[in-house]
């Protein structure tokens, strides 16, 4: 009977096995508390303006996030293989227990084994009502143990613990980077209602620097003062502005400059007040406009007498012109007369030249013509010659007395 309980309890070791259930919770410890900037991809613009000269910063936000270094328990239930037959087990332990009881208790009703008769070996005796009473208490006993031991190791829990770092709060929305992190290549523009320009874009270091003064497109309508330009990075409204009041006084002194009001005292050309003029279209309502007007007003009388003496200087130079044009046309005639005789008398020198250049042709056509019959009269006299000498010397018969003779008195 000794050997039973361990018995029992083997058997719920080997065949309650227990493995992992479902998670149950997470269970964390802080060890560390830290901070990290982290980049939000939204843009920080700062605008900073000095009269005429604007400079825009254009770098990345960041947020300060808090940062805790904890170490979490993964908490997990157990669950049992053989749940059933420990509920069984359980259920008949407590029935063999009860059994084995009433037979403990009731042991005292059944005889002895040493009045029993002989003939009556079958009777149940106290001895053996002792035994199985034990016996059954005992197996019960195990069996219930045997369960309440599965139920004790299926109630408990499993823990699987890790260090990690986890994000906590978030202390500070809007925080500047570090280092900074400047935006590179982004398109700055500045507008108004109706209206919008391009500063430019911003450098590698994220900064935009530009004159207001050498941007005309930006000098506001002659009748609005004070205007402010709203700031749009890559075409978001930054909420920063860009004031033109200072710009325009500047500007309004530099056009006052520029134009040289100096030269419309007592000016004798409408050029010499084209200046004053500019600035007045520009800055109608300027700090220099009242003068601008005095001036011009002033500088009328000496522009009409001006107007005046180019009106005179212009009819008497319209006079000479003309004389001067009836002067050359005479000249270019008396020339054209002028080179009409020398192309006469070139002409006549020509036919001239011709001529005599005929009569040395025509002199030298009859000098040659004569020569040309004297030398045939010679030839023929040389002809006429040796026939009479052939004729005589057929007369003398070879005799050169009568020959000479002949020739002489016939042959001339």
């Amino acid at each position: 009977m000794g050997t039973i309980a361990p018995s029992v309890l083997a058997l719920a070791v080997g065949c309650g096995g227990v493995v992992r259930g479902a998670h149950l919770r997470d269970e964390d410890e802080v060890l560390n508390v830290g901070s990290e900037l982290r980049a939000t991809g939204q843009r920080h613009v700062q605008v900073q303006q000095r009269a005429n000269e604007v400079q825009v910063d254009v770098f990345e936000l960041c947020q300060r996030i808090e940062r805790r270094e904890v170490e979490r328990r993964h908490v997990y239930a157990r669950e049992g293989k053989n749940a059933i037959m420990f509920i069984i087990a359980g259920i008949g332990g407590l029935g063999a227990g009860a059994l084995g009881a009433s037979y403990l208790i009731r042991a005292d009703q059944y005889p002895d084994e040493d009045s029993r008769a002989v003939t009556s070996s079958d009777t149940f005796t106290r001895q053996d009502a002792l035994f199985a009473g034990g016996l059954l208490v005992t197996a019960g006993a195990a069996l219930v143990s045997a369960a309440l031991g599965y139920l004790i190791r299926v109630s408990r829990t499993e823990a699987e613990v890790e260090r990690l770092t986890v994000d906590g709060d978030i202390l500070e929305a809007r925080a500047d980077c570090s280092p900074p992190r400047p935006v590179a290549a982004v398109t700055v523009r500045a507008t108004w209602p109706g209206a919008s320009f391009t500063l430019g874009d911003t450098s590698h270091t994220g900064i935009l620097r530009t004159d207001l003064l050498e941007r005309e497109e930006l000098l506001p309508e002659p009748r609005r003062r004070n205007v402010s330009l709203s700031v749009e990075v890559d075409g978001v409204d930054s909420g920063r502005r860009i004031e033109l009041g200072p710009v325009r006084a500047m500007r309004d002194e530099l056009h006052w400059e520029r134009s040289e009001a100096g030269r419309c005292i007592e000016p004798d050309r409408a050029e010499q007040c084209q200046g004053l003029r500019d600035y007045l279209a520009s800055f109608p309502e300027g700090t220099h406009a009242e003068e601008a007007r005095r001036l011009l007003r002033e500088a009328r009388p000496a522009l009409e007498r001006a107007a005046e003496r180019r009106v005179a200087e212009q009819a008497a130079a319209a006079e000479r012109l003309r004389a001067a044009i009836a002067a050359r046309e005479a000249e270019m005639e008396r020339q054209r007369l002028e080179e009409e005789r020398l192309r006469r008398e070139e002409e006549a020198a020509r036919q001239r030249v011709i001529a005599e250049a005929e009569a040395r042709r025509e002199a030298d056509r009859r000098r040659y013509e004569e020569q040309m019959r004297q030398a045939e009269a010679r030839r023929r006299r040389a002809e006429r010659r040796r026939q009479c000498r052939r004729t005589c010397e057929r007369s003398c018969n070879g005799v050169r007395a009568c020959v000479r003779e002949c020739e002489a008195t016939s042959c001339r």
